[in-house]
């Protein structure tokens, strides 16, 4: 598949696993991670198209500006309370295993950054 259709979506998804507000990604290191997690190079002009194209499906990306640019994925599809609260709610149903528990979470944390995953994973344990 080319790099034309696979490179936004392979945006999206380095922002979700390594960017959030405290995880700031410069386009340096977005290309790094592309490089890396996808064996796909793209130009700089190429990933601001393509920034574009994923705010204008309702992606909240915070342009960081402070001697050079960076980006983070501003929202996550389910807040933390949420998946708190489904964990517990799903702790207390006996007809729930833990195992399919533990794969409900994993897929509500699917779009979280490894950093905020780490965290909540704390916080759920």
């Amino acid at each position: 598949m080319s790099k034309k259709k696979t490179g936004t979506i392979a945006m999206l998804r380095v922002l979700q696993k390594y960017s959030d507000s405290e995880h700031i990604l410069s386009t340096r290191d977005m290309m790094h991670y592309l490089h890396d997690d996808y064996g796909i190079d793209l130009e700089r002009r190429t990933m601001y198209d393509n920034m574009n194209v994923l705010e204008s499906f309702g992606y909240k990306i915070h342009r960081y500006e402070s001697g050079s640019l960076g980006y983070y994925l501003e929202e996550r599809t389910f807040t933390t309370a949420e998946i708190i609260s489904t964990n517990n709610s799903l702790l207390h149903n006996p007809e729930v295993s833990d195992e399919e528990r533990h794969s409900i979470i994993d897929r509500m944390l699917g779009d979280y950054s490894i950093y905020q995953r780490e965290e909540i994973e704390k916080e759920l344990a």
